[in-house]
């Protein structure tokens, strides 16, 4: 089992790309092969359909997340 480093919000999304990557050992995150084609705009969807995350624009094309809601969601409970 994984222990989570703490971080301060809001987390800047390229940071939070960063840490992404290295969660499992030798997958690759590759937002291009996916219909995303962007880390914001998946960012954006994940806010959208699941409330996972609040993210904001902290400066013109700067994402960084806000929040986390790490309460009564069925998609991270599943996980778990």
């Amino acid at each position: 089992q994984r222990k989570a480093k703490s971080y301060e919000l809001p987390l800047l999304a390229s940071h939070f790309y960063t840490i992404m990557q290295d969660c499992v050992p030798g997958l690759t995150l590759d937002l291009k092969l996916s219909s995303h084609k962007k880390f914001s705009k998946f960012l954006q969807h994940q806010q959208q359909i699941n409330s996972l995350i609040a993210i904001e624009e902290t400066k013109p094309g700067v994402l960084a997340i806000s929040s986390f809601n790490l309460t009564k969601n069925e998609q991270l409970d599943s996980f778990r």
